[in-house]
This record gives structure tokens, sequence and C-alpha cells, in this order.
């Protein structure tokens, strides 16, 4: 096995012992934050990247970004990211639509 690929199986070997619960915890705290943005689109938890993929269908507008909620600090860095999907029929009340496409192979694991 590749050194990538011994690294991509830690990866997801770490995924699987994250708890629903510590996700959700991070989220609450996340949520709670007095920093948390007003006006700006923010992530429910982890950072938003690269937002693109603005268009329009069907009367809403759809948003989709790289979303990081966890990083695993091996060395090298392996994150695990997907695109996140948003849409707004105004561009100011946005509803959560959940990962779009997440990572699932071992050609993913610098990112989808």
């Amino acid at each position: 096995m590749s050194s990538r690929a011994a690294q991509f199986q830690n990866m997801i070997k770490h995924l699987s012992q994250v708890s629903p619960a510590v996700v959700a915890q991070e989220e609450q705290l996340t949520a709670a934050s007095p920093f948390r943005q007003q006006f700006h689109l923010e992530p429910k938890s982890g950072f938003l990247n690269d937002p693109n993929g603005l268009s329009y269908f069907n009367g809403q507008y759809h948003l989709f970004y790289q979303w990081t909620p966890l990083a695993f600090k091996d060395n090298p860095k392996i994150w695990h990211h997907g695109w996140y999907h948003l849409a707004s029929k105004d561009l100011v009340h946005w509803q959560d639509l959940g990962p779009g496409i997440e990572s699932d192979c071992q050609w993913d694991k610098h990112g989808t």
C-alpha cells in the first residue's frame, strides 16, 4: 500500500470515530458565538472556502462552497472536505441543503 493510500485509510478511520454528538456540540458552540456573522454566509462549523457555483434554477439561487468541517493534522495535513449547498429565493434568506458533494475515495483525500 502506498503512503498516500495509508494516509487516506487513516483519515477514514478517524472520520468514523467522530461521533455525531461531537459534531453537534461543535455546531452548538459555533452557533452561540458572539462573533457569528449576521449578514454574510458562514458554515455551521469548520470553514467556508472558495464559494462559487452561484446559479439560478427554478426560481432559486443555488450556491456551493468548499466546506471543511474537520481537519486531521497527520503529516502531511489531510483535510476532509467537500462541497456544501445552499439555496435562496432572495439572496438574503438561505436554506441549508447540506453537503452537495462529499469525499468518498482515495482520490478525494485532498478535497473533492
